[in-house]
C-alpha cells in the first residue's frame, strides 16, 4: 500500500504533478532565486491542495445524494412490498373467514353445536383480525366479532343433536351480512 492509494486517480496525479513541478524547477536553475521559485512551488502545491479539497467535498456531495437517492428507492419498495404482503394475507384472511362461514352454516343445520361453538369463535378472531388489516379500522368487521361472541355463548347451551331455541331469522340475516361482506372486500382481488 502505498501513500497514494487512499486517494482517487485525480488526486494522486495532481499531488505528483505539483511535487515534479518543484523537483524541476529546483534542478533546472539551482542561482540565488530558488527561494522565490520554492516559494511559488509551495503556492502550486497549496492551490493543488485546494483544487484537491474541492473535488473531494464535490465528491462526497454527489455519493450523499446517490446514497439519499438509493435509501428513497428502498424506502418504497419497502413500503410497496409491505402493502402487498397486508393484501396477500388480508386475501388469505378473507378466503379463511369464507370457508368458517360455510362450515359454521352446515354445523348449525346439523345441530352439531360444539363445532359452531368452535368455529363461530374462530370467525370472531378472523374478524378481529381483518377489522384492523387495512389502514382505516373497519368498523363492521369489529361489530362481527362482537356479534359472533354473543352468538357463541348461545350456542354453548346447545347439545348435539338437539333442537336449540335462537332467533334464526336473525342467525342467517347474521350469515348473509358476513358471507356478502366477505365477498364484496374479497372480489377486487380476483
Amino acid at each position: 500500500m502505498t501513500f497514494f492509494s487512499h486517494l482517487s486517480r485525480r488526486d494522486s496525479i495532481l499531488i505528483l504533478l505539483s511535487i515534479m513541478l518543484m523537483i524541476w524547477s529546483t534542478l533546472w536553475s539551482p542561482d540565488e532565486h530558488w527561494l522565490s521559485r520554492a516559494g511559488l512551488i509551495g503556492s502550486v502545491a497549496s492551490f493543488c491542495g485546494v483544487l484537491i479539497a474541492i473535488f473531494q467535498v464535490w465528491d462526497a456531495k454527489v455519493a450523499a445524494h446517490q446514497a439519499r437517492d438509493a435509501s428513497t428507492a428502498a424506502r418504497i419498495a419497502s413500503e410497496s412490498t409491505s402493502r402487498e404482503l397486508r393484501n396477500k394475507y388480508y386475501r388469505n384472511a378473507l378466503q379463511t373467514a369464507r370457508r368458517l362461514i360455510s362450515e359454521i352454516r352446515a354445523y348449525s343445520r346439523s345441530r352439531t353445536w360444539p363445532s359452531v361453538v368452535l368455529r363461530v369463535d374462530d370467525l370472531g378472531d378472523h374478524a378481529g383480525q381483518l377489522a384492523y388489516l387495512r389502514p382505516m379500522v373497519d368498523q363492521d368487521w369489529i361489530d362481527v366479532r362482537t356479534a359472533l361472541s354473543a352468538w357463541s355463548i348461545l350456542f354453548q347451551s346447545g347439545q348435539n343433536k338437539r333442537r336449540l331455541e335462537y332467533n334464526e331469522t336473525e342467525w342467517v340475516e347474521l350469515c348473509n351480512f358476513i358471507a356478502e361482506k366477505i365477498d364484496r372486500e374479497h372480489d377486487p382481488f380476483e
